[in-house]
């Protein structure tokens, strides 16, 4: 999970980029889903999700990244949040040296 601090806005679309430092290994076979989620204050704004299902070979990579545009912040401070799930088979790792980054930037 990725937090960034509060952000003051004046209604001004935010650009929003994140990574979760994760990654997988499928075995064949196996079925996976990832699911990612982006929060302003406690509203979820985006819903990311991967299936991976019956591979007949192995699978390995990197949970991929999210960038979003929020056009409806509303003046005033708000919290981002990312979030990372999953649910299914294989192997799953974090990244301790790179466990994710996110940033945002008022557009205007």
């Amino acid at each position: 999970m990725c937090i960034l601090p509060a952000l003051t806005t004046r209604a001004a679309p935010v650009l929003i980029s994140g990574t979760i430092g994760w990654g997988y290994g499928e075995t064949p076979g196996g079925n996976a889903t990832f699911t990612v989620r982006l929060y302003r204050d406690s509203t979820q704004i985006l819903i990311a999700t991967v299936s991976v299902a019956s591979l007949n070979d192995t699978l390995t990579g990197a949970f991929p990244s999210v960038n979003w545009i929020d056009f409806a912040p509303g003046a005033g401070s708000h919290i981002y949040k990312l979030t990372a799930q999953v649910n299914g088979t294989g192997t799953f790792s974090t990244n301790a040296t790179n466990p994710g980054s996110m940033a945002a930037v008022a557009l205007a």
